[in-house]
Parts: structure tokens; sequence; C-alpha cells
């Protein structure tokens, strides 16, 4: 997209490199993610570009140091500007090198180019386009004319992205829109230059217009920055140079016979503009004004530099993005899922090419239909990724249908394990270069590339002894015997050699979900191989792979420490809570401590609410019912009612599919989970997980209808929040539905003696937002229930006799007042129409 323009116009080429110029930084302070971003993708567009579509490139970053925030930073940490700005400068540098981003052609400092700059000013004020004043030298923007403004804001939201200059504002400018040129220093220590018009620095924009002329020329093909630089400083960077080059402002034409009055310039400095866009947290832009941002070295001590730049693939370089952690961990699934994708393969194409064909270990050369269709599928996928890259760099599109490439054959693999291992390799030799091409050089597995199998490093070709080809001798080893156990899983023997054979193991479901793991088979904890970051997956009885893990547990065990905290925090909450006795419950549970004024004694089974009131501060919230006046006493019991069956009566609409409903807990448990979850993803057979998640995600829907849900019977007035509950799932939408449910044991005696043990219970309702890259599982509905450790009793109760006899009373009194009223009433009627005059 061309910001000068605003249309989606050519992108320049040229016989000869284009000369394109960024704007760096202000160094005075540590760059942070918004500059990493706009960075990162300028590094990636200058790869397509030149990578791709053959184009060369001269590429001038603009470093500014020189500027009134060095200058304070200097002062503050009593030092010079020099050295401030040389520090952060270096630590930039350094920054962008750890983000993988390609060193440019020419660096241009402010502070080197301070003759360049003085005489450009000479040169707009020669043209009539500047003016001296007290405090420096300002630029005449009512001289442009109507050619000034060419990429000031055209809506209100743009003018929230304005970055404006410090202290630009002077008393004696002419137009509000003047800016300086030239800035006079105020104090003989305050750093500065000797110029025409005095001891000064320089304004902020005549710098890059002036760098850029002295490297590149009068005019240049591209010029790139973040989007807060778009007005006013590149706005007023084509104002300077359009000024600077071929024409005077104000001076007479003679056109024939007619003389006009020219007040403008026609001179195009640069053909297009490319603006990326803010990365916001928060809901602001990041920035270092805000004091919100994230310093790339913070980045980089939790994630790599290549799931930065799938965070930045995944979004259009022009748009804004909300920076957060569940965003980083979906771009760090994608890349592991293309890791994982490349080392089975490399893992597969070892053990077949040094072992050779078997009966359990297939392994071909022929190209057969299957592997036609996925040639077909790298054919497509190649132009469909170089028509997404021409339609404005479009990344996301081009992520995708790498994505899906890996998919269709993931899957074409598992349905045909005897596939070209050649045509394997084409496709993982194209997505690899492709993400090369776009900046992620790690992901390279030289056997993929290369007609046979070779070490992964230099290094490990000069050791003895391979850690690699041990681990491939081992699997193939493990696989046999494995495959041998596998004819006669009846003999005792054999099911203890599968027990050691996957006590050893790292099944790929270490990763997925908890719910899900359970829902497919058992892992052993104690696996001995994950400790190590080893992951061994097995296809088939006799084939087996290994590969690194995708997160080794310490990673894991990082990542999640603050998590884990929390819930172990939440959990001992909960256990100390259970060991207050029943007796005590009231005046100790911190749910319940401070909300009863007192406590009656005399019930001997426990304590329990002295007033209706303190009864429903308990069960009015999430949905209790409020018992009516019959319910004359409420009782508090330890003895909880969990021996009872929970009636389940819910309704998928939408066809979510749920094979089975995982349980955890059972009658007579005080906790427990429900879990409706898919399962028929794992009726195919193999498939790796990543894969798994994103051949099905899209055909989850869990609308859903609870019609029943009670913890035992029913009795009189009861109210179970859930029944009848309707969740419609939006069609944008995937995500987990969470209910936590406190049950609280009641028993309901009826006036005849006959009694309900049963249970009430409130609710809390939560929705899980998911993504298909996410580490949060599938679609699902769950229920997770607790039993409080109190119970109610509620009595039916009728009232004595002499009640009895009182509202008799107060209903006969009541009768014979009516009627005394009504007699009242007709006798003053009958009155008034007596005493009314005769018509005759």
């Amino acid at each position: 997209m061309n910001s000068l323009t605003g249309r989606l116009d050519t992108f320049p080429s040229s016989s000869s490199p284009l000369k394109w110029y960024v704007c760096g930084p202000t160094v005075y302070d540590s760059a942070h993610l918004g500059h990493a971003r706009s960075y990162v993708s300028q590094d990636i567009l200058r790869r397509i570009v030149t990578q791709h579509f053959h184009q060369d490139i001269f590429l001038v970053m603009g470093m500014t140091d020189v500027d009134d925030k060095i200058i304070a930073a200097a002062s503050a940490q009593q030092t010079t500007m020099a050295n401030i700005a040389r520090h952060h400068e270096t630590a930039f540098l350094r920054n962008l090198a750890a983000l993988n981003v390609l060193r440019v052609s020419s660096i241009t400092r402010v502070s080197e180019h301070i003759p360049e700059i003085i005489g450009y000013i000479q040169g707009l004020d020669s043209n009539g386009f500047a003016y001296a004043t007290s405090d420096g030298v300002y630029f005449d923007t009512v001289a442009m004319g109507s050619s000034y403004g060419k990429l000031a804001p055209s809506t209100p939201q743009e003018y929230t992205d304005i970055v404006l200059e410090d202290g630009a504002v002077g008393g004696e400018k002419r137009n509000v829109r003047d800016f300086a040129l030239w800035k006079l220093s105020k104090t003989h220590d305050e750093p500065g230059w000797e110029s025409p018009w005095g001891r000064g620095r320089p304004g902020w924009h005549i710098e890059c217009s002036a760098m850029t002329h002295h490297v590149l020329g009068g005019s240049i093909d591209v010029h790139s920055g973040g989007v807060d630089l778009r007005f006013p400083h590149h706005n007023n960077e084509i104002a300077q140079c359009d000024a600077y080059h071929h024409h005077q402002a104000g001076r007479y034409l003679m056109v024939g016979s007619w003389v006009y009055f020219y007040s403008g310039v026609d001179h195009t400095w640069c053909q297009h503009f490319v603006h990326f866009g803010h990365l916001y947290i928060k809901g602001l832009k990041m920035s270092k004004s805000l004091k919100n941002f994230i310093t790339i070295d913070a980045l980089l001590a939790n994630y790599s530099a290549d799931a930065f730049r799938l965070f930045c693939l995944q979004y259009k370089y022009n748009v804004n993005v909300h920076f957060s952690h569940d965003r980083m961990r979906d771009a760090n699934a994608v890349y592991h899922r293309f890791h994982s994708f490349f080392h089975t393969l490399q893992s597969h194409v070892k053990a077949t090419e040094a072992g050779g064909a078997s009966e359990r270990t297939p392994y071909a050369r022929r190209v057969d239909a299957a592997d036609f269709r996925v040639l077909d599928a790298l054919a497509q996928c190649k132009l469909d990724v170089d028509s997404a890259l021409r339609l404005d760099f479009n990344t996301p599109g081009a992520l995708q249908h790498l994505l899906e490439l890996v998919t269709a054959t993931n899957k074409a693999w598992t349905d045909r394990p005897a596939m070209s291992v050649e045509v394997l390799c084409a496709v993982a030799t194209y997505v690899m270069d492709t993400l090369a091409l776009f900046g992620l050089d790690a992901l390279q597995f030289p056997s993929l590339r290369l007609a046979a199998p070779v070490a992964d490093d230099a290094a490990s070709q000069s050791n003895a002894i391979q850690g690699a080809d041990v681990m491939d001798v081992f699997t193939t080893f493990r696989a046999q015997v494995r495959a041998l156990a596998l004819t006669n899983t009846s003999d005792k023997v054999a099911q203890d050699i599968l027990k050691l054979c996957d006590t050893v193991r790292c099944d790929s479901l270490l990763s997925m979900n908890r719910a899900f793991r359970l829902l497919y088979m058992y892992v052993p904890r104690d696996a001995q191989l994950p400790s190590l970051g080893i992951q061994i997956e097995d296809i088939s009885p006799g084939k087996s792979f290994w590969k690194q893990q995708v997160d080794a547990p310490e990673a894991v065990e990082d990542k999640t420490s603050t998590e884990k905290a929390v819930l172990a925090a939440k959990a001992a909450e909960f256990e100390a809570e259970m060991q207050v006795p029943p007796a005590s419950f009231f005046q100790l549970s911190p749910q319940f401590a401070g909300k009863f004024a007192a406590f009656d004694h005399e019930v001997s089974l426990d304590a329990y609410p002295k007033t209706m009131e303190e009864f429903k501060v308990r069960t009015t919230q999430g949905g209790m019912s409020k018992h009516p006046d019959t319910v004359d006493k409420m009782y508090v019991d330890g003895e909880r009612n969990v021996n009872i069956i929970i009636n389940f009566d819910i309704e998928f609409p939408k066809g979510f599919y749920c094979g089975s409903c995982y349980a955890a807990g059972s009658p007579g448990d005080v906790a427990g989970k429900v879990y409706f979850a898919p399962s028929r993803i794992f009726e195919n057979g193999y498939l790796l997980d990543t894969d798994m998640l994103d051949l099905t995600f899209r055909s989850f829907d869990n609308t859903h209808h609870i019609k029943t849900l009670t913890f035992g019977q029913e009795y009189p007035n009861m109210k179970n929040p859930l029944n009848s509950r309707n969740k419609t799932l939006p069609s944008d939408q995937r995500g987990a539905y969470q209910y936590f449910l406190r049950v609280v044991s009641t028993d309901y005696s009826f006036l005849n003696g006959d009694e309900i043990k049963s249970n009430q219970y409130s609710v809390t309702e939560h929705f899980l937002q998911m993504t298909p890259t996410g580490h949060k599982g599938l679609p699902r509905v769950s229920f997770a229930y607790e039993f409080s450790p109190i119970k109610f009793r509620i009595e039916q109760t009728q009232n004595g006799l002499f009640p009895f006899f009182t509202s008799i009373c107060a209903i006969v009194g009541g009768v014979f007042t009516v009627m005394g009223l009504v007699d009242s009433a007709m006798h003053q009627l009958s009155t008034k129409a007596l005493k009314q005059p005769s018509l005759l």
C-alpha cells in the first residue's frame, strides 16, 4: 500500500538498486517491541523484494543522535550526549542482530552530517521557503501553497498517530504549521554547532532530508517507517525536499503574453511510502512516552527471535496489532509445528535410508497417485504464495498456504506411509526455503535438502560417537522389540515388555491438553526420555521415529510457573477450608467470616445461620433458590450427600460430536469434573497433534442446551440454575464453555415425616476463547463441581392451635369490619337521594 497515494500501487522496480530510506530510532533509551515490530517487518519486506522478486536495494537508515530527549538523558546521567547516543545505538543494532535483521547498506548519523544539514537549510532559504527568527530558522509552509500536506491526516483517527516534535513551537512563527529547521542554543552548555544563524542544532525533520540528499541524491524510490511518523515527520520531509529542488516560491512565470504567479513546487522526491502499523499493549500504543513498553531484551529472554518473526508474519505489515503473551504462544506453536514436521521427516529419512526397506518399515522410491496429489498441492502452494506476496506483501496469507501444505502432506503420509521420500523432501525443502525467505533461518534440516542424510552440524561430525546415531539405533531396536511383543499381547511377558517400551517413550500426546490425553490413552508419568528432551512417536508396529521435544520440561516449567503457583495457592486454600470443623465452619471459613452476628448453639449437630437474611448470603449467590415462608428451620450438618446420582440431560443441536464423556470423580467423591469433548479425531490412526488440531478445529461447534442438571432428587421449590440453559456459539469464535459448581448438601423434611436427601448448587460460568495454534486444547463443555463441607436441612412446619384461633378471629373481625363499611356507604347514598328537589 502506497501511503502517498492511498492506493495499492505497483511497487517500484528498476534495473539498478532501489534507493530505499528508513527512519531509524532516536537513541536515548532501550529499544522496545514497537521498534522490533517495525524493523522486523521492514526486514521481511526487504528480503521478499530482493530474494523473491530479485530486485536489488540500497537501504539507508537514519540514526537520530541529536535530539532534546538525548540531551535530557545525558543531563540526568551526568554524561555527554554522544555517550548516551553511542551506547543506545550499539544496543539497538545488537537487538536487530538478535532478531535476525539484515545489516543495512548505510547508516547516517545526524551528528556526522551537520555541514550537509546547514547547506540544505541555506538552499531552502535561497528558494524562499525558510525565514529566521530570534530562536532559530523555520520552514515557510505558506510558500508551499497547496503542495504542502501530501501526507496530512485525512480522517480524525489518523490524528491519534501523530508524533509531535519537541520544542517545535516558537513565538515568532508565521503559521502554526511552520516547523523548526535550526534551533538556537539557549545556553552555552547546551550541545550545538556554529551556523550562519548562530550556535544551535538542527530540527527533527530537516535531518532526514539532508542526509538522504547526501547519500541517495535528489530523489528516492521508497521511504518507510512507523505509521506514527507519517505526519508530521514524513509529510514535512516531502515539503522540504520538494522545496529544495528546482523551483523558487512566489516567482512570476511568462507564458506567451500571459504572466502567472507560481506559488508551489512540482518536484517528486519519493515515489512510494510504506508505513508499519502500531503495536498495542493493553489497548494503548506501545511507546516510551507512555512508559508501557517491553524491551527487546525482555522479549528474547522468554521467546525466540523466530517466534517473534512469526508473530509479525501473522499480520499485515501495515495493520495495528495488539501484543499479548497468548498471541506469542500462538506464534510459538506455529514455529514448533513447522519444526515438528521437519524433524519427524528427517528422522524418517534417516531411519529408512539407513536401514532399508522391510515389512514393518515401508520404504519406496516409486511415485504413485498419492504422491502426485502431494506434488500438485506443492505446485498450487507455490502459486498461492507468490500471489499472496504480490498482493501487498500478504504474509499472513502466504503463511496460511504453507501450513495447509504441511497439513495435506502429513495427512497423505499418514494414509500412505510408503510415500516417496523424494516427494516428502520436496515439500519440506520448499517450506524451508520460504521460511528462510521470511528470515527464519533456524529451521534448516540439511538431510531433507541434500541427496542423502548428513550430520546435522559440523561439530557432530567430529565426534566419534554421535548422539543422533545412537538414538537412531535405539529407536529402531525399541520398535522391533515392541513389534514382537504386539504379536501376542495376552502373554504376561509381552505385556511387561510393552510397559517397558511405553515407560521409556514420550508420546506426542504429552504436549496436548490433559483432558484430551485421558480421552485417548494413558501415558506413563515416569517416562524417562522426556527428561532428556527426546520424544519417540510410534507410527505402527515396528515403525517409530524420535525427535527433540517441542518444549523441554524445564522450558514448560519456566513458562507456567506463575500459573502453577496460582493453582497451588487455590488448592492450598481449598484444602485448608476442608480442614475446618463443621461446628466452627461459619466462624472460621474465609468465605463466611464476619458475615454472621450470632450463632445458636442449641442445635447439637452444628451451628446454623440465625436469620433468613443470613442464610441468603450463601444461597442467593450463583442462582440458589430463595425458599418460601414454609421453610421454618435451616440447620447446618457436616455430613454431605455425596452418594447421589448426577442427572445430566444436555443436547448439542449443531452436531458437536461427543464420542465419549470423560468424568473425573464418582459418587462418594467430594469433587469431580465432567467433560463433553470431541473424540472422533482419534479414530483415524496416527496424526501429529498439531495437524489434528488444524484438521478438526474449524468443525467444532459446542453450542448446547442444558435441559437438566441436578445433584440428586428434586424437592419442593428447588431451583437448579443450569436447567433450561441455552448457549449459542458465535460463528466467528471457538472455545470452551466452563461451568464451576459449588454443591451444598440439603435435606428437605416434609410435614408427614418423609425426607429427601439432595443437593442444591450455585454456578459460575466462563468462556475460554481458543485458537487452532494455541495451547488451550480443543473446544469442549466442562463441568467442575465440589461439595461444600456444610449441609443445610430445610423443614416444613405448621402453625400451632393458638395462632390458628388468632387467624380465625382476625378473619371474622375483618369480615364484620368490611360489612359495616358497606352498610355505612349505602346509608349515605340513600340519604343524599332523598334530599334532592323534585323536578315538578
